[in-house]
């Protein structure tokens, strides 16, 4: 790991770590997110369900497995302990947090390929109101403790392609699109 992007992701997760830990508003808003809002990311599938949108959908089920799939493998080879196992002055405000690794953010993957999935499949205020969500998910994950700045990043990369790989493999299988760029 390059010396500034490690202190940069600690810097930056132990501000804001300490900024959850001492206002309470920041402590509750970054609990609420980092545990429960991903939960807004299933109901907007559900919804896009609801009005008969079967390919997006498919589309943005497709882009959580890629990243799933995509995420695990990395882990594999690419492990990283949390920021509150390393550094004693963080501390892990999600108690619910799973595996040791935190690098890449699960969360971030899963997040931010929903919201590109929707997006890019033509739902732009749905789409758009995922995204700000993806970021304030990424950003509760970075304050509870649980992920560095450099996790969430790449976890939103990775979303963010799998996302944009998900919707232009169902455009080339339908035959919508004559190139491989596509009409994005």
């Amino acid at each position: 790991m390059i010396p500034w992007q490690q202190t940069f992701d600690r810097s930056a997760s132990l501000y804001l770590n300490t900024l959850a830990r001492d206002q309470f508003w920041f402590r509750v808003a970054t609990i609420f997110f980092a545990r429960y809002a991903i939960l807004f990311f299933l109901v907007a599938i559900m919804y896009l369900f609801w009005k008969k949108k079967v390919q997006a959908v498919f589309v943005t089920l497709m882009a959580v497995g890629l990243g799933f799939f995509t995420e695990y493998l990395i882990s594999m080879f690419r492990s990283r302990p949390r920021p509150f196992l390393v550094h004693t002055d963080i501390l892990k405000l999600d108690p619910v947090s799973g595996t040791i690794s935190s690098f890449p953010s699960s969360h971030a993957v899963i997040v931010f390929a929903v919201a590109t999935a929707i997006l890019l499949y033509g739902h732009k205020k749905l789409g758009s109101v995922m995204l700000v969500l993806a970021v304030l998910v990424s950003i509760a994950r970075i304050a509870a403790g649980v992920h560095y700045p450099s996790d969430v990043v790449v976890g939103a990369i990775l979303g963010a392609l799998m996302g944009y790989l998900s919707k232009l493999f169902v455009e080339m299988a339908l035959g919508h699109s004559e190139s491989p760029r596509g009409s994005l």
